[in-house]
């Protein structure tokens, strides 16, 4: 599949044409969205598992284990909750706890998405997602680029992508 075959999207389409922006999870909503349920699972989980073993409230404490291992999962090994994101003319970089996952224009073969347009979120799949990787969660309502501006482009330009790409199909 070509570049053009995606009407120009994932080449850059407009999103990518202005130049590199990076877009910056609020501190305060990723203070309250990410990190601070996630180190509450991190403290949880072993809790939890502990008290599994104890045999206190046996069925909860495993689904409270369950619970909190996959929010570890997901923001520890999965990385799916990107802090930065940065749309340029050549790729999609996405920056979550250290991690950079880079895609190149037109290496996007596959992008599912579940768009929420209350605060502008998303569950993007890409390509052949795993639970490891390739899976985020887009708050880009609580994103930010230098000047203050929302992340509207990356909603609008992944939405875009996924037409095409649906359309190429």
């Amino acid at each position: 599949m070509t570049e053009k075959e995606l009407g120009g999207v994932a080449a850059g389409g407009s999103a990518l044409a202005e130049g590199a922006v990076t877009y910056t999870y609020d501190r305060r909503r990723y203070l309250i969205d990410v990190l601070f349920p996630t180190y509450v699972s991190c403290a949880g989980l072993p809790l939890s598992v502990i008290l599994f073993i104890a045999g206190v409230l046996p069925p909860l404490m495993l689904l409270l284990a369950v619970v909190c291992g996959y929010s570890v999962l997901n923001a520890f090994v999965a990385h799916s909750y990107p802090r930065k994101i940065t749309l340029d003319g050549e790729s999609l970089r996405l920056e979550s706890f250290g991690r950079v996952d880079e895609y190149p224009a037109g290496s996007i073969t596959r992008l599912r998405l579940s768009p929420t347009p209350e605060g502008m979120r998303l569950y993007a799949r890409v390509n052949d997602s795993s639970p490891t990787r390739g899976r985020y969660f887009l708050v880009c309502g609580d994103m930010y680029d230098a000047d203050g501006n929302k992340a509207e482009s990356v909603y609008d330009y992944l939405l875009s992508l996924a037409e095409s790409l649906a359309a190429a199909d």
